[in-house]
């Protein structure tokens, strides 16, 4: 499998997700501190996408990956991708839109935003339900 950053704003889902990827259950987890590497994936705080002084740690740690991965709240309106921000990175960039089960979500939205930062693919979904997880997985495998 290859190996994928995840990152994005606070509460997207990130370490839902990488939870998910490393075939953890769905349990409630706490708020990422740190960097946190695991075989499948490099877990980053939010902060680190929301504070440009730590665009260097993000670039630093997407060496340690394969892919990186842009995440993106579908009940988030508001983005804080900068348009072509994938330029900054030496790897290929998805876009994963997470929480797609809610009701009030901005999945185009969210979409549009991925695409201007630069992710070449874009999945949607939702780790209670396991909408397009096995998509990421399939993708992460080949």
């Amino acid at each position: 499998m290859k190996r994928i950053l995840l990152t994005g704003q606070s509460r997207a889902g990130k370490t839902t997700l990488i939870e998910r990827l490393r075939g953890q259950t769905k349990e409630r987890v706490l708020k990422t501190q740190t960097l946190s590497f695991y075989s499948e994936g490099v877990d980053t705080p939010g902060e680190y996408l929301e504070n440009r002084q730590y665009y260097g740690a993000l670039i630093t740690a997407s060496m340690e990956s394969d892919i990186v991965g842009f995440v993106h709240d579908s009940t988030v309106l508001k983005t804080i991708y900068p348009p072509g921000f994938s330029s900054i990175f030496t790897k290929p960039v998805v876009g994963i839109v997470t929480k797609v089960d809610c009701a009030d979500n901005y999945s185009e939205e969210a979409e549009k935003s991925l695409k201007l930062a630069g992710a070449s693919k874009i999945f949607f979904v939702s780790v209670f339900t396991d909408h397009g997880v096995e998509e990421l997985i399939n993708y992460l495998s080949v």
